[in-house]
């Protein structure tokens, strides 16, 4: 049963966490001192209800592999808000202890077991994942998300293939923004008109992604394409407009007015609720990110 409460807590939680991580990332934007985040990131700001959707809808204890624009896919599945913070910034306490950075969390007490910057690879992994939990035994299901790019590489068809032949129980979501890197489509992939509108999500929504996923997870192994957007650049290090300048499908602003409208009377003070709760969580976070030790020097002999 689809939750909007939990979906705006998820969508809300990813989107002022993203906001923070911009306006700290240069705390003078003039002069673009040194970062004290330790490495680039990648936002999902404008993408997150595939996210929220996907991770809502796919039975407890799934596994996911994602991609280098993975905080929405860390978030939403359940991993830890200031791990993920610590990590960013390059701390001991991070998910990673500090040595992988934004674009490569990885968590297996939250069922996220890693995250890749190469086109495709996450595909590949996830495959191989679902493929030792079929010599396992186990029926666990296993997502892995990609960007619209993926379809350019040769990594996609031969996991595709190689699920198919082995009946995996695995779900390829790939979140289609119409950029291939910071390339239109058109320019890119000469056979993108071919491929049936019906068979695309129009609108990055949390809950049509959730229906969607749920029919997606009934046959295995199978692929969900959403349409999205980011409302970003490719490495986001400048500061957002306001939330107002969202457009009327931002799915932050969807989910809001879904909860809304399920709450009624009492939206104001639920709702409320929910932002301070996430407020609270991602000062607190970012505190204690910024005062954690740094990772021991391994020394190689």
């Amino acid at each position: 049963m689809y939750d909007s409460v939990e979906a705006y807590r998820r969508l809300y939680l990813i989107r002022r966490t993203e906001l923070e991580i911009v306006n700290r990332y240069y705390p003078d934007p003039d002069n673009r001192q040194e970062s004290p985040m330790r490495c680039p990131v990648h936002l999902s700001i404008g993408q997150e209800g595939v996210a929220v959707g996907v991770a809502m809808a796919v039975p407890e204890g799934s596994i996911a592999y994602s991609t280098h624009r993975c905080h929405a896919h860390y978030l939403a599945w359940g991993g830890s808000l200031e791990a993920m913070v610590a990590e960013i910034y390059g701390r001991a306490t991070g998910c990673n202890g500090g040595r992988g950075g934004s674009m490569h969390l990885a968590d297996r007490a939250a069922g996220f077991y890693g995250t890749s910057a190469i086109v495709g690879s996450s595909l590949s992994c996830a495959v191989g994942g679902a493929f030792a939990d079929r010599l396992a035994g186990s029926d666990r299901a296993t997502v892995g998300f990609g960007g619209d790019a993926v379809l350019e590489t040769g990594q996609f068809w031969e996991a595709l293939n190689f699920a198919r032949l082995h009946m995996l129980r695995i779900l390829f979501v790939v979140e289609d923004n119409g950029l291939s890197t910071a390339t239109p489509k058109d320019r890119r992939q000469a056979w993108t008109w071919k491929v049936p509108d019906a068979s695309i999500l129009p609108l990055d929504n949390a809950r049509e992604v959730y229906l969607a996923t749920c029919t997606a997870l009934m046959e295995h192994p199978s692929v969900l394409m959403v349409k999205t957007r980011r409302f970003h650049e490719h490495v986001g290090l400048m500061r957002m407009p306001e939330y107002a300048t969202y457009p009327e499908d931002d799915p932050l602003r969807v989910g809001f007015q879904d909860a809304a409208a399920h709450l009624g009377n009492q939206r104001d003070e639920v709702l409320g609720d929910v932002e301070r709760e996430a407020e609270w969580r991602i000062e607190k976070a970012f505190a204690k990110a910024e005062a954690a030790p740094w990772p021991e020097p391994q020394v190689h002999h």
